[in-house]
């Protein structure tokens, strides 16, 4: 039995930009569409990205990836620092939670559970330089201006308020595009000789 080819293209997969945690200042918000634990990740000495090796009890380093439909107040990029990208009303985005950032968002966990269409917003208010990883260095930067003239050695973090709330009224339009974007996220593709079986065509 013969069968016409079926051609495959060379789409790539499409993925959703990680917003960046890169200034004083700067506000991540948006609606709740899904989360997801994920292992920690490096840059190997090739320059490749690598799972991070297990910790001293065995376990891989986690980080939470929290996807969200920007909403309007949302100031942070996504891109690299040295090509930012501006973060417009209603893109799906990535939020990504370790450290100190993921316990707090822990802790909200423990206050109400999560809903597809939750109000979640970061913000970014003050940094720390650091020489190693836990080891840091200097006092607590509480403005850019001492962000950007603090020595160049070693690394900058960012200290973060993490708050998550229910949508009001008024912002049911994000609400109804999280939930769109969590159908989307998580459609079950049926195969195609199964569609017959299900009605779908």
């Amino acid at each position: 039995m013969s069968t016409a080819p079926i051609v495959l293209g060379d789409d790539k997969p499409e993925y959703n930009a990680i917003v960046k945690r890169s200034a004083i200042g700067q506000v991540s918000k948006g609606a709740v569409v899904k989360t997801e634990w994920r292992n920690q990740r490096e840059k190997d000495p090739t320059g490749q990205w690598v799972t991070k090796k297990p910790k001293a009890n065995g376990k891989i380093p986690q980080e939470l990836w929290v996807t969200v439909v920007a909403m309007p107040g949302h100031t942070a990029p996504s891109g690299s620092l040295e090509k930012p990208e501006s973060v417009v009303e209603g893109q799906v985005v990535e939020l990504i939670f370790s450290g100190f950032e993921a316990k707090q968002w822990l802790d909200i966990k423990k206050q109400e559970p999560v809903w597809v269409g939750d109000v979640v917003t970061r913000s970014l208010v003050s940094a720390q330089r650091y020489e190693g990883p836990g080891s840091p260095v200097g006092p607590v930067l509480n403005t850019q201006d001492e962000v950007n003239t603090a020595p160049r050695v070693g690394t900058i973090g960012y200290n973060s308020t993490l708050t998550k709330r229910r949508a009001t009224p008024d912002e049911q339009r994000w609400v109804d595009m999280a939930v769109d974007a969590f159908h989307q996220a998580t459609a079950v593709l049926v195969p195609e000789d199964d569609r017959f079986a299900n009605g779908l065509i």
